[in-house]
């Protein structure tokens, strides 16, 4: 018998970004083969193969965002500004692709119960266990649409990641545990403190025995701790204020308050993870998604992370994260990072932020966002708790005297912008004709002789500045 030792490098990327915050996101990539192999043969007992991981982060946050629209004065004019960029937010991944990134530790859990948590099965914390999955969340998107073998794999990583220990793995399956690896990080912005991961495994005879994994936590026990205190405590404070009426109320004020309460920065601190948005002010586009999952959760709307591609706005596609949430029994889609006026471009104060991407439909989204993972994806449908429809601002055509309720509305709020949408691209192009080709946007105005606007190609979108 020969001895061979094995070492593997697996990292996938988590947009789970800004994976396209802070991030925004995760994607996949084959693992590389084994870096020393020896020829075929039986392996003793104790002999050891392992696989090193690390975390690289969202995949948004090398680069700044898209410029995006900029308002231009002028005399007696319309003047365009990027008419058809809903900006990006977001970045490359920290690491190269090359890296890619899996990050877990695993705990033998029982199968018996749907998402029962198992104990940990070797020296991690029981109280840092106690007080993370008391964060958590009761809904669990991803772990429901798994079989049962991917939700048994799902349980042990849990209760390894909320323990921080080290512990027992009850198989190797390196493809389905990188899988459902992500679908954890995916369904728990608690984990705010998991950063990678080493796997080891022995081999006997050709059988895999005493598979151990070894986490990579960015800070200690006492830290993680701390920071859990900390973020309860900012949690507590600002659903103090959510409306207790319906579910669309509920997620445009947490999806307001982030767009508010946040800069995008790239170079801050934990901007993959929800300290940056709730303690810092400052993320990324999987800071974001992960803070709106986090804080709806606690409302009692289900939210999930979604990661994937989406256009920026210089036309490029760039890894990104958004939500999925479920509204009065309906899913949609939001992005609160492209609803962020600094970020897209729209302006530069937060009061001006848009709901370009609140509660849309997959086609509309598909317009300039491409999800990975859509296997587990709903087709979204539903338009009621859209903005735009739910607030009155949906063209069904050229309409004179709804614009001018729109427009007479948002003077008499002291908005400093005005938007609203139209129904489809038919409508888009009559109502474009009408007011920025023929010149009509003046005749709601005032007597005004000069406008800042922005119209969006892909959404059917105009913003009008007063």
């Amino acid at each position: 018998m020969r001895k061979a030792f094995g070492i593997r490098s697996s990292i996938i990327g988590l947009l789970l970004l800004c994976l396209v915050c802070a991030g925004c996101g995760v994607s996949s990539l084959p693992s590389e083969g084994n870096a020393h192999s020896e020829p075929a043969g039986e392996k003793e007992q104790g002999a050891t193969d392992e696989i090193i991981g690390r975390d690289s982060g969202s995949a948004l946050d090398d680069k700044a965002p898209g410029s995006g629209a900029q308002i231009v004065e002028g005399s007696g004019e319309l003047e365009p500004i990027d008419a058809d960029a809903q900006g990006s937010a977001d970045t490359k991944d920290e690491q190269e692709a090359s890296e890619k990134k899996s990050i877990f530790d695993v705990f033998t859990g029982s199968s018996d119960e749907k998402k029962e948590q198992a104990a940990p099965a070797g020296d991690g914390s029981k109280k840092v266990q106690k007080k993370i999955t008391a964060m958590a969340s009761d809904y669990a998107y991803y772990y429901d649409r798994l079989d049962e073998k991917g939700q048994t794999l799902y349980r042990e990583i849990y209760a390894g990641l909320s323990s921080m220990g080290t512990a027992y793995l009850s198989f190797l399956d390196e493809e389905l545990t990188d899988e459902v690896y992500e679908y954890v990080k995916a369904d728990h912005p608690e984990l705010f403190y998991c950063r990678g991961y080493r796997i080891t495994w022995k081999e006997s005879f050709s059988k895999i025995t005493d598979v151990e994994l070894w986490g990579d936590f960015s800070m200690s026990e006492e830290q993680v701790l701390e920071y859990a205190d900390r973020i309860e405590k900012r949690t507590n404070e600002i659903l103090a204020y959510v409306p207790a009426t319906g579910d669309y109320e509920k997620i445009r004020y947490l999806h307001d308050y982030i767009v508010k309460h946040t800069d995008y920065t790239i170079d801050t601190e934990e901007n993959q993870n929800i300290i940056s948005v709730l303690l810092t002010g400052k993320s990324v586009c999987s800071g974001y998604t992960k803070t709106l999952q986090y804080l709806l959760g606690k409302a009692g709307v289900e939210a999930a992370y979604v990661w994937g591609n989406a256009r920026g706005a210089q036309g490029g596609s760039e890894l990104h994260s958004w939500n999925l949430v479920r509204a009065d029994g309906e899913w949609y889609y939001v992005d609160a990072t492209f609803d962020d006026p600094t970020v897209t471009g729209t302006g530069e104060d937060k009061s001006t932020l848009q709901y370009t991407y609140f509660c849309v439909t997959s086609e509309e989204l598909g317009r300039t966002h491409e999800a990975i993972h859509t296997e587990y994806l709903p087709n979204c449908t539903a338009t009621a708790d859209n903005y735009f429809v739910k607030e009155g601002r949906m063209l069904e055509s050229y309409d004179p005297v709804r614009l001018q309720v729109i427009f007479d509305g948002a003077g008499a709020a002291g908005a400093e912008s005005v938007t609203f949408r139209c129904k489809n691209a038919a409508v888009y192009r009559e109502v474009k004709q009408k007011l920025i080709d023929e010149r009509e946007m003046f005749n709601y105005l005032g007597g005004r002789d000069k406008v800042g606007y922005q119209a969006n190609d892909a959404m059917y979108i105009f913003v009008f500045w007063l």
